[in-house]
């Protein structure tokens, strides 16, 4: 019985040295007299309607009760039932 395996190694590399972070000042400045603008609550309407594609209509519209002894045929496209 053979069994070949391969396998595939790397070296580690060598620890690369931190840099440390310099220190800086925030450079924003906020006036405290200035007046900010009231926030807008617009909504934009939708382009596309939101209903555009009318329901069909239902293939029965009442309740119906049958007894058929060999089979019911249901004729969608004329709206008939054929007992």
């Amino acid at each position: 019985m053979f069994i070949n395996t391969f396998s595939f190694a790397q070296e580690v590399s060598k620890p690369k040295p931190t840099i440390p972070a310099k220190p800086q000042s925030d450079t924003l400045t906020v006036v405290v007299d200035s007046i900010l603008p009231k926030p807008v609550n617009i909504k934009e309407g939708d382009s596309i309607a939101s209903d555009s594609i009318p329901k069909k209509k239902e293939f029965l519209t009442d309740k119906v009760t049958y007894t058929a002894k060999e089979y019911g045929l249901m004729n969608q496209r004329l709206q008939k039932i054929y007992l």
